[in-house]
This record gives C-alpha cells, sequence and structure tokens, in this order.
C-alpha cells in the first residue's frame, strides 16, 4: 500500500484535473534505481491505483510498498517527496537509490 498525504493529492489534482499521474521505478543513478514522473490521461490494467490520482506498475508497487508520498515546498525545493521505508542506500543528491 501506498499512502498519499492530503496536500499531496491535493496538488495532482490542481495540476492535471482528470489526469493521473504515474510513479515507477528505473535503473539508473549511482544507488541503482531512481524514481520517474508522469502524466497519465489512463490507468492500464496492470497499474495500482492510488487514491484515484496516482498509478504504479506492478513492478515499481513491488519496491514503493509502505511508502508515503507527500508535498516538498521550501525556498530552493519543491515537488513530489517520497518516504519509502524499503531504501537501503541513496546517494548524496538524494535522487537516485538502492534496495
Amino acid at each position: 500500500m501506498i499512502t498519499i498525504t492530503e496536500l499531496a493529492k491535493n496538488k495532482i489534482t490542481e495540476r492535471l484535473g482528470n489526469d493521473f499521474l504515474r510513479l515507477s521505478l528505473s535503473g539508473g543513478g549511482c544507488n541503482g534505481f531512481q524514481y520517474l514522473w508522469d502524466i497519465a490521461d489512463i490507468a492500464n490494467p496492470d497499474d495500482h491505483v492510488i487514491d484515484q490520482v496516482i498509478v504504479v506498475d506492478t513492478h515499481s508497487m513491488g519496491f514503493l510498498h509502505g511508502s508515503i508520498i507527500d508535498w516538498k515546498e521550501t525556498l530552493v525545493e519543491t515537488g513530489f517527496e517520497v518516504h519509502n521505508p524499503n531504501v537501503i542506500s541513496a546517494c548524496g543528491c538524494g535522487i537516485s537509490m538502492g534496495f
């Protein structure tokens, strides 16, 4: 299960309307994996739909189970933030992680 904070959910619907925000994992970065964000107008049949705003493919869901998606807004950084309890290591830049 993935949890979306109310603030993150509101930001998605405010920006995307009826489209979904797609979250997936891709190989890459200095630690093995990185998050990919994309816009999807439909959910694929094997996607997991979370709170009617985010879609996650089955492969990525295994790595994201238990995560919390939040919205972060500071002077230097604005965007979605994933708090993933499955991450074992992360790089210094915060973009890539290992499982």
